[in-house]
């Protein structure tokens, strides 16, 4: 049939329609209810207001996948993008503790803990598990928790204490390829991120055009308690960790007093060859070394902490 002969035909009946007429009405599920709830309460009560960001993801992406094989391999899970997003996102949080804050009554709660929420949709409806005390996990956890809490969200075997005390949230459409969007509050957050797709366009970098890989976030966040320019700096310093994943896991810049040890992230062989994962007399570092540091100068260990903070964390 050509093109001219389809525009003529007559479209068949809808089968919808024909086994459950012109309207249904079906009631909604209790965690629907429970949903349209508390987004249409967050309506009502925040002062919504909401800034965007345009994301280089070119350092990010080129570090996922030069780890992301043997990532899967030594630990048998994906490397994936959500892990960073939580992470720069408590680095960032730390920064701005209004962001990470609770309205009651006329009370501005400050949590000194991240508890960091995300998005997931089921045939149920949404739901947001929580990651307890996120800032606590290394990102080997985070990747594990955030695919066990989503699977077993979708699976409907997550308890509810798992979806409470969230302080911060953030939303994935990206994953569906929206490009941009914005997110009603989960209350009692005072902020939620929304993390758009992976869009390759022309961008101009020293000054040359040449196809860069970019993504949108958006921070909505309640006026009452965080300011504009509040907002904008946090949304701006968490675009600049995620186009420096360096800045994510570096978990101190200069050496402390308290420090005594160094415990070595994993990172790929082929980089550790590259930079060189190790202090002079000591061998090649694996993830769950603990090295005695206690002996090794100050301007020794700073001079390897800067040639690769992406490999260390410090315990005091």
């Amino acid at each position: 049939m050509c093109i001219r002969d389809r525009m003529s035909k007559i479209p068949q009946p809808d089968q919808r329609k024909i086994k459950y007429g012109p309207e249904e009405r079906i009631q909604m599920s209790r965690l629907r209810q429970t949903i349209a709830k508390r987004l249409k309460h967050a309506q009502d009560t925040a002062a919504m207001l909401t800034t965007f960001n345009e994301v280089d993801m070119s350092k990010l992406i080129s570090f996922r996948k030069e780890n992301q094989e043997e990532f899967k391999n030594k630990f048998n899970t994906k490397l994936g993008f959500m892990s960073f997003f939580v992470k720069a996102s408590i680095k960032s949080l730390k920064q701005f503790p209004s962001v990470n804050s609770e309205v009651e009554n006329n009370d501005i709660i400050y949590k000194n803990y991240y508890n960091i929420s995300f998005a997931v949709g089921t045939d149920k409806g949404l739901v947001v598990p929580v990651l307890k005390f996120a800032n606590e996990m290394p990102l080997l956890d985070i990747s594990k928790s955030v695919k066990d809490l989503a699977e077993r969200a979708r699976s409907k075997k997550i308890a509810p204490s798992e979806m409470e005390g969230s302080t911060f949230t953030i939303s994935n459409l990206g994953m569906f390829g929206i490009s941009e969007f914005t997110s009603i509050i989960n209350q009692p957050n005072s902020a939620i991120l929304s993390v758009g797709a992976i869009v390759q366009k022309p961008i101009v970098k020293d000054e040359k055009i040449i196809i860069g890989n970019t993504m949108k976030l958006t921070l909505a966040f309640d006026h009452r308690v965080v300011d504009g320019a509040t907002g904008s700096a946090f949304l701006n310093t968490l675009r600049n960790f995620i186009e420096n994943p360096v800045g994510i896991l570096s978990t101190q810049s200069k050496l402390g007093k308290a420090t005594q040890y160094i415990q070595p992230f994993w990172f790929s062989e082929r980089t550790r060859k590259k930079t060189g994962l190790w202090l002079k007399g000591f061998p090649k570092l694996v993830p769950t070394d603990m090295v005695d540091i206690s002996k090794v100068s100050e301007k020794e260990l700073n001079k390897f902490v800067k040639a690769q903070p992406l490999s260390c964390a410090f315990i005091p």
